[in-house]
């Protein structure tokens, strides 16, 4: 095509773009994560993108209106003025970076005249629920239910608020607990707003305090509207059957600074606002909080979460809290998890099939993976904090929120979980530091429990495993060249160098008396698999190790064993997955080594290739099954018996 003829046609296709009325993709810098909060600007002007204590994104918009997320992780978001921006919907995927329009042109069935759409909103259907600023007294409310395509059936208009809002923080949306009102708020008129879904009928009321617009309904307090106001969270009765909104106000949360957006999250357990107070920040109340503020004294802002200070934070008018979404698939017993070589991604493998891929699209992100007595998956993480995914289901339970396991150097490594729940967590930083999170009725509690010493930032380091009494946490460390086993009650450490050759990467524990430990080494190009007695009484090491294999040029990567079979999975550098037998493992515990390259190969994939941590979810035992270990840990010591009957060879 000669020079001429390609320039005619870009400038068709520029202007066939700017005709269809489609705006380019607006892209963030980092993609979507769980615990990350999106706002709103003052004036509609920027979306941003925040994590603990920084600004991640902020990036330029024409009248940005609502933020909000569904049930997948997905942001959503509404810009445009109608002129020099068309007016749209947007989402940006999950573990994403880049928008996609959703809604737009006739389906948007935007109201004539209309200024912006002011706020979006999903019930829990499915259906978008978007208020359009129009003009003084004409702020329509549209419905766009699902198509049963991915898409959106064209806007019916639900309802009409009838009042000026034209001030940007007004208007933003919330839904009563059983989804039959939508509630906002004007900072105008100072009043809280209740819409019927069903039949657009609104209830008005001043309710004693200035509205700032922000405006929320928890479930667990279904007669009883939030709002925010310049004098903090304040908080009104509402009657979820008629819409009346009460005309008295009781101070809650921050009565000494003006908040303006706000947000719950389910998830997460926490309201969090955007206030004027230290140049702009977001903070957040815990339940327990927003349930002591209800019954006594208003609780100081000094007192709540501090999620960022910055002066990007002041005055959002919107909030969205991105919460984890329903993991890809179900666990089940003897379901094996690999993380990858980047941390970014968990693959779920059965058998011989891959079933899942979870990803935040980001290194070192996704750090480690555990497993209960129950069966249940951890999934640790610094883009995560912690998740329990339970045997059976794909709802998230987000123990730990990305904040709560963060730290000035700090990078999450891995998760053990005890059996009265409490949570390890390693970290690379702070000298390989180890945090104790012990459960309680408002939450975790987390102390500082040891350093391992391990300093290292190879990503195979600080992967984690408890034995079987709890007493001890063992993780280890390349180039470190060490295995530290940590007491849980103390922190005190013993420790296990390896000299001769290198750790090479996680190391793996007997299934059944944590008496034995197993890592890989590389010496140059030779690579074994060896052993190394353990007492789990006391935390100390053998004197001598044990050669597990004879092969010498697979690299062993990830291992774990399964916890009721005792089968040994382990991860090489040849995009493959090998398994040994228990009694494999015992033979070769006794001077008996296997060939790992004529070990069954139930996996073949990039996805176990280099892999930085594995665990199989755990099983609950048939008693047979617990009796066949409980034999071949016999036959091992009747094993050792024997050779120190025979004595030397001869």
């Amino acid at each position: 095509m000669n020079t001429r003829r390609f320039a005619l046609v870009l400038t068709a296709a520029a202007c066939w773009a700017a005709m269809s009325g489609r705006a380019s993709a607006l892209i963030i810098t980092s993609p979507v994560r769980p615990g990350d909060v999106f706002g709103a600007s003052a004036t509609g002007t920027s979306l941003l993108q925040f994590r603990p204590g920084s600004v991640v994104s902020n990036v330029a918009t024409t009248r940005l209106g609502g933020v909000t997320t569904d049930a997948a992780g997905n942001l959503w978001f509404s810009q445009g003025d109608g002129s020099t921006q068309p007016f749209q919907i947007e989402t940006i995927p999950f573990a994403q970076t880049t928008s996609t329009v959703k809604i737009s042109g006739a389906t948007l069935n935007a109201p004539a005249g209309a200024l912006s759409v002011r706020d979006i909103i999903f019930d829990s259907s499915g259906s978008l629920y978007a208020m359009f600023e129009v003009a003084a007294g004409n702020n329509p409310v549209l419905k766009y239910a699902p198509d049963g395509s991915g898409g959106f059936l064209t806007g019916t208009t639900v309802g009409n608020f009838g009042e000026n809002f034209t001030d940007y923080g007004a208007g933003r949306l919330t839904f009563s607990a059983d989804q039959l009102f939508l509630v906002s708020g004007n900072w105008t008129t100072k009043k809280l707003h209740a819409m019927r879904v069903i039949d657009g009928m609104i209830a008005s009321a001043n309710p004693g305090a200035n509205t700032a617009g922000g405006s929320q309904i928890i479930a667990a307090a279904p007669g009883f509207i939030l709002y925010s106001s310049d004098f903090g969270v304040q908080g009104t009765t509402f009657d979820p059957m008629t819409g009346a909104i009460g005309t008295a106000s009781q101070q809650l949360l921050a009565p000494t600074v003006f908040v303006d957006g706000m947000t719950y999250s389910l998830a997460a357990g926490r309201l969090y606002f955007s206030d004027r107070g230290s140049g702009g920040e977001i903070r957040f109340a815990t339940n327990a909080q927003l349930a002591a503020a209800a019954i006594g004294p208003p609780i100081g802002v000094s007192s709540l979460g501090q999620f960022v200070q910055n002066g990007a934070a002041s005055i959002l008018r919107d909030l969205a809290v991105i919460a984890p979404p329903l993991y890809p698939a179900a666990p089940q017993q003897g379901d094996l998890w690999v993380v990858d070589t980047n941390l970014r991604s968990v693959h779920q493998i059965r058998g011989s099939q891959k079933i899942s891929t979870f990803t935040v699209n980001g290194d070192d992100t996704i750090a480690g993976v555990a497993s209960d007595a129950g069966a249940n998956l951890y999934i640790a993480g610094t883009g995560t904090g912690v998740y329990r995914i339970a045997r059976g289901q794909q709802q998230v339970e987000w123990l730990l929120k990305p904040d709560e396991v963060a730290g000035s150097g700090l990078t999450v490594r891995d998760v053990a979980a005890a059996a009265d729940g409490t949570l390890y967590v390693t970290y690379l930083g702070g000298n390989g530091q180890v945090d104790k999170f012990t459960p309680g009725p408002a939450g975790y509690t987390r102390t500082l429990l040891g350093q391992t010493g391990i300093t290292n930032g190879d990503r195979g380091n600080l992967h984690s495993w408890l034995t079987a009494n709890g007493k001890y946490l063992i993780t280890s460390g390349r180039s470190d060249n060490r295995i530290v086993a940590m007491d849980t009650a103390t922190g005190a450490i013993t420790t296990w160098t390896a000299s001769g050759y290198n750790l090479v990467g996680e190391v793996a524990i007997d299934p059944l008396n944590s008496d034995y430990v197993l890592f890989g080494t590389d010496a140059g190009s030779t690579y074994r698999l060896y052993g190394l007695s353990f007492d789990p009484a006391t935390g100390a090491f053998g004197a001598s190790v044990t050669p597990l294999d004879t092969d010498t040029d697979d690299w062993v990567d990830g291992m774990a064993f399964d916890p009721l079979t005792g089968d040994l999975y382990m991860s090489l550098r040849s995009n493959t997955l090998v398994k040994a037998t228990y009694a494999q493992y015992l033979a070769a515990r006794s001077g008996i080594p296997f060939d790992i390259d004529l070990l069954p190969r139930p996996f073949l994939g990039a996805e176990v290739n280099i892999a930085r941590d594995m665990v199989v979810t755990n099983r609950v035992p048939e008693p047979s099954a617990l009796a066949l270990l409980a034999l071949g840990s016999a036959g091992l010591g009747l094993c050792a018996w024997r050779r120190r009957r025979a004595g030397p060879p001869r």
